[in-house]
């Protein structure tokens, strides 16, 4: 009788493991393929928001992406809102990043 229940546990936990594999799978390609192919679309898409919102040029030097095993990170290097049409207010040389909620780091 204990070895009918274990070999009801094994496969339920077996099932459950290639479940999350999968998952993880899943989501490593749709990341690829929906987003890491059209940075430059989202890097358009970004630049038009924040000028909308504040009214003045901006611009963004490099907008990259990775993922590193559950943590998408989206990278922003140069990232600059102008006060006129040539004179840059405000700038972020390095870098800003966005990582999923939750994340211990």
């Amino acid at each position: 009788m204990k070895t009918v229940h274990f070999k009801l546990i094994k496969k339920i936990l077996l099932g459950l493991l290639a479940l999350i594999i999968s998952l993880f799978i899943i989501g490593y390609l749709s990341f690829y393929f929906f987003v890491q192919t059209n940075l430059d679309y989202y890097k358009n898409e970004l630049v038009e928001e924040i000028s909308k919102a504040t009214n003045k040029k901006v611009t963004i030097e490099t907008f990259n992406a990775n993922w590193n095993i559950t943590n998408p990170r989206f990278i922003i290097e140069d990232f600059s809102i102008y006060a006129n049409s040539s004179e840059k207010a405000f700038t972020f040389k390095n870098y800003l990043r966005w990582m999923c909620l939750g994340c211990p780091y």
